[in-house]
């Protein structure tokens, strides 16, 4: 089973990227992963015929089905075309057994150890490859949009490398890694965000740094030991600084610091006061909040849609395509529905469904709050990810996570696992 956990992360982190510069077209290359998604369906309906126990909490059953349900409801309201059902099937259920594979197998304290120490080598070996792209491959551009590592988005592959903070310190907190292996790891997580362009590390920085130690037991503690990780923290916001203006300043007045801190550029970011009769398809007549808000104004007259969205694939398909173009999918393009996960899952869902979707997530992160007390590699990880939480619901809002391949299956796999472990706890399952 290890090596099957194995070969689903290598290809979740390089499959894609790999088969796209052999030419292969962006949809054919999501296909090795999407198999291995199959084969796991496979692999937990045969181990749990056999051994006929799921550790699982049944809350989770009970409410992926009313979201089932609901997304049911929402296809056949919407008479929503087959091409665009398979797309939105393909879309947003492609990973979800990931999630449920710790529940029908239990993964050993070294497995599970395994798994993370791949984790992060992965993502380690996007920096030599974000160096090759900033320095090489596209050197002759200023943007760094073009900079994504082996992902598709720039800003993610930045976020999930600050997101691998707080499990450093975590494991430094609890005795598993040292303060040296500490302090050398951290600015190789950072750096790809200062060459990438991604300036909301500004902000997600701090909160990998500070958070840990808002979720340990015993924080008076342990704030002696984290003190250096402080002090060693600005000094990496400063280098970040510096690293970031060194090639991108020019755009922003010679330092980023003025962009992100002017009062009238973080509004217009945020909010561009975008109504339903902005064109999405103009440079910057949309923001973050704008592409949320602004389903609710396309769909104020009609209350249904409004609550349970237009229905999987018929707004985030292809509307180039007629076996699989949505009703919707025009609407959805122009008034910036591609922004967030938020916003496109209220496109598709609706806010009922949106509020479903937050609600399986508070689960999650109440499960980590229940396992983190203890110094077992299970509650390691639940303090780790209870500190990353704050980071991934940002996310959410700000960027398209939902679609991208390498965030979708870790969170997914260590969700299922922490869900595992703490109903095996409740049940004192050994």
């Amino acid at each position: 089973m290890l090596k099957f956990v194995y070969t689903i992360l290598i290809v979740a982190f390089i499959g894609e990227y790999s088969l796209v510069k052999l030419g292969a077209p962006s949809g054919v290359a999501t296909i090795p992963l999407e198999l291995l998604s199959g084969i796991t369906v496979i692999v937990i309906i045969a181990i749990a015929l056999s051994r006929k126990k799921i550790t699982l909490h049944f809350k989770y059953i009970l409410v992926i089905i009313f979201l089932l349900l609901l997304i049911i409801a929402g296809l056949i309201i919407n008479q929503v075309q087959p091409g665009s059902i398979f797309y939105g099937i393909r879309a947003y259920f492609r990973y979800i057994p990931f999630f449920f594979l710790p529940a029908v197998y239990h993964f050993s304290n070294e497995q599970i150890k395994k798994i993370i120490k791949l984790i992060f080598f992965l993502i380690l070996i996007q920096l030599p490859l974000i160096f090759y792209q900033r320095f090489i491959e596209f050197s002759h551009l200023l943007t760094g949009d073009v900079v994504t590592g082996t992902f598709k988005d720039p800003a993610l592959v930045a976020i999930i490398a600050i997101a691998a903070i707080p499990f450093l310190i975590t494991f430094y907190l609890r005795k598993e890694i040292s303060l040296k292996l500490l302090l050398i790891s951290i600015p190789l997580l950072v750096l790809p965000a200062a060459l990438n362009e991604t300036k909301s590390v500004l902000f997600f920085l701090p909160i990998a740094l500070i958070a840990p130690i808002f979720f340990i037991e015993d924080r008076r503690k342990k704030l002696k030991e984290i003190f250096p990780v402080f002090i060693f923290g600005f000094l990496f916001i400063v280098i970040f600084v510096a690293v970031y203006n060194i090639h991108y300043g020019k755009r922003w007045d010679g330092n980023i610091v003025n962009m992100l801190f002017s009062e009238d550029r973080i509004e217009g970011y945020l909010h561009k006061g975008a109504t339903t009769k902005s064109d999405g398809t103009e440079k910057n007549t949309i923001g973050r909040v704008d592409s949320i808000t602004l389903p609710f104004q396309v769909f104020s007259n009609q209350p249904i849609k409004y609550l349970f969205g237009v229905g999987i694939g018929n707004a985030i398909s292809k509307p180039t395509s007629k076996l699989t173009a949505g009703k919707y999918s025009y609407k959805y393009i122009k008034h910036g529905g591609r922004m967030s996960t938020a916003s496109q899952l209220i496109w598709e869902i609706g806010i009922v469904g949106f509020l479903i979707f937050m609600l399986i997530m508070f689960m999650i992160f109440r499960d980590c709050l229940a396992l983190r007390y203890g110094n077992r590699v299970e509650n390691n990880i639940a303090l780790a990810s209870a500190a990353v939480f704050p980071i991934i619901v940002i996310t959410l809002f700000y960027k398209n996570s939902i679609a991208i391949q390498q965030p979708s299956v870790c969170f997914l796999f260590l969700s299922g696992y922490i869900a595992s472990q703490n109903y095996r706890r409740i049940k004192n399952i050994k």
